[in-house]
């Protein structure tokens, strides 16, 4: 969940809220259809559905919960690998605070 917030909030900064809506649908669509297909049986194009969060999460969970083919290391480091990149990518796109302007607060306390 840590992937789609950071996803989320970069979306918004760097897009505006006039255009995250399209990017957050694009990545909801992009990562559920990697998820939820087979990827190994797919044809060659849905072959980018590896490197998503969503599938990466999925294959961690079928392989706890099944006891599956021992991919969790790879699963958890992609998502560790994306969580990380993302944060990053929030922290650099987040808005930084305008200093106080310095000349106001000066004509203020002259005039008390």
């Amino acid at each position: 969940m840590v992937n789609y917030g950071m996803t989320f909030a970069a979306a918004t900064h760097i897009l505006t809220f006039q255009k995250a809506p399209a990017a957050i649908l694009f990545m909801i669509i992009f990562n559920g259809v990697g998820a939820f297909n087979e990827l190994s049986l797919a044809n060659p194009f849905y072959q980018w559905g590896w490197a998503m969060p969503m599938a990466h999460a999925v294959m961690a969970s079928r392989t706890i919960i099944f006891n599956g083919r021992d991919q969790l290391g790879i699963n958890v480091g992609a998502l560790a690998i994306w969580a990380v990149f993302m944060f990053f990518v929030a922290f650099f796109t987040v808005p930084k605070p305008k200093p106080a302007d310095q000349s106001s607060s000066d004509a203020s306390a002259a005039s008390s």
